[in-house]
């Protein structure tokens, strides 16, 4: 199992304890799943050996499965899927439960995303195409910005209704997704203004 399926597993059974519910008293009803994941940086390790491919990597490892699993453990039936839209795959799953809470889609909704730097090679990637920055440091909204840097985390919501929700900290009340459309200097053009 790839370890980012763990880790979403065990913080949506968290985030569901902790927005007050016990998570068995929840079976069977019309909760959704939104995860965001961009990469498995593992599925390779499992289909390495051909020997030892028993078909178990498909499902521990695909980030298709990511959300499918989280609902077949939890026993949820609203929507289920997994975004990959790179690094703002957990923000549009955010704005995907949204609109699904909003339009009476399912009556919850768990959110997350998870992103684990577990390969060298990743980061050689990202390096080449230009998009690290050069220092090693992150400058977010900083005119000397130069690029971002990889990082890990994993993080999850339990989205409801303010009318039915047990334990608020905060109120969602406007999100929005767009893309850039079409750029002359071509899709990888990174403008860090």
């Amino acid at each position: 199992m790839d370890p980012q399926l763990r880790m979403l597993l065990e913080t949506s059974y968290e985030a569901i304890v902790d927005a007050g519910y016990d998570p068995g008293t929840l079976r069977g009803r019309k909760i959704g799943v939104f995860m965001g994941c961009s990469d498995s940086e593992t599925y390779e390790a499992f289909t390495e050996d051909t020997d030892k491919i028993d078909g178990h990597a498909l499902v521990g490892c695909s980030r298709a499965m990511f959300s499918n699993r989280v609902s077949y453990c939890l026993d949820f039936n609203g929507p289920c899927f997994t975004v990959d839209t790179g690094s703002s795959s957990a923000m549009i799953a955010l704005n995907q439960a949204m609109l699904a809470l909003r339009s009476r889609q399912c009556e919850a909704a768990l959110v997350g995303g998870c992103a684990l730097a577990l390969k060298p090679a990743r980061a050689l990637n990202f390096y080449r195409l230009g998009t690290l920055s050069p220092d090693g440091k992150c400058k977010a909204f900083d005119a000397d910005g130069k690029g971002y840097v990889r990082s890990e985390a994993v993080g999850m919501f339990f989205l409801q209704r303010v009318s039915e929700a047990r334990r608020i900290y905060a109120k969602l009340v406007h999100l929005k997704a767009n893309a850039d459309g079409f750029k002359p200097e071509g899709v990888d053009d990174n403008d860090f203004k």
